[in-house]
């Protein structure tokens, strides 16, 4: 009895997690490939406890259900292990939830309705250093961590930034996010 019950939560926590783990990781792998997208810091403190509630209700039910996949093979599981995931999943979904929530959702809509759009950010440094998957950027106020830099902006530019200055910010987007593609000063 107890094993039917459980056989009947299992397709809506895949798709959940699923579902919670292609919108989370969605802002990652789309910035990796050349598609940067920024939230509009309007809509990050908006969303901010709306995320946060929704992060932890994610980080809830991985915590819920973790112990019940690790219990469907437990010969492969040791106890190291089983502790590492069981402690470990509620900040993954966490991180996963709010990501995806704030993010995640986002970027899918402007990228599916996105239509020419501008969003003002201040710039909170000019100064960084280049990454891998980031040349020239500069990190922008209101943005959630890791998500907070603007990639690619040319360096005749970020010469005359300075911590405070608005820059307008053009391209495909929303109002939730717009995927840049030019970059002015708002004086």
């Amino acid at each position: 009895m107890n094993k039917t019950k459980d056989m009947k939560f299992r397709k809506p926590f895949a798709v959940f997690f699923f579902s919670t783990l292609f919108l989370g990781v969605l802002p990652i792998f789309s910035s990796i490939f050349g598609y940067q997208f920024l939230p509009t810091a309007k809509w990050v403190s908006q969303a901010f406890w709306p995320s946060v509630g929704f992060g932890v209700a994610t980080g809830l039910i991985y915590l819920w259900f973790t112990p019940k996949g690790l219990a469907q093979n437990p010969k492969a599981n040791g106890p190291i292990k089983t502790v590492l995931v069981v402690v470990a999943a509620p900040f993954f979904g966490f991180f996963l939830g709010t990501t995806a929530f704030t993010v995640g959702g986002p970027l899918v809509v402007s990228a599916i309705i996105g239509k020419d759009t501008e969003a003002r950010f201040k710039v909170l440094a000019a100064d960084g250093g280049n990454s891998k998957y980031c040349t020239r950027p500069i990190k922008l106020e209101g943005l959630p961590f890791a998500m907070d830099d603007l990639c690619g902006v040319p360096q005749s530019l970020r010469g005359t930034l300075h911590p405070g200055t608005t820059v307008s910010v053009d391209g495909r987007g929303t109002s939730l996010g717009v995927f840049p593609s030019q970059v002015t000063i708002i004086e």
